[in-house]
């Protein structure tokens, strides 16, 4: 199972918040782009350019996730810690 996204939060806030799951690790990084394993979980990630509303600029990440090593009944706690982790509030 492929789940993409777009985050609107930089690397290093991310990496911030992926600390708390367990088995969370880099297995290569690059300015461009860079893999991070979580347990059984691959997360491949890509800056995008920011995006600009008037004076507000936002930072973008592009987020692949490869859940395809876990468990079917794994998925759906793994999107849902993830998600927890990763929300920001808002719309």
């Amino acid at each position: 199972m492929i789940v993409e996204m777009e985050m609107s939060l930089s690397l290093k806030e991310l990496r911030r918040q992926l600390k708390a799951l367990s088995g969370f690790s880099a297995e290569t990084e690059t300015i461009t782009a860079c893999t991070w394993r979580i347990g059984a979980a691959r997360l491949h990630i890509t800056p995008l350019p920011p995006r600009r509303t008037g004076a507000l600029t936002l930072p973008r990440l592009a987020l692949r996730l490869d859940l395809s090593a876990l468990a079917p009944e794994d998925r759906r706690d793994f999107l849902d810690r993830f998600r927890r982790l990763t929300f920001r509030g808002g719309g």
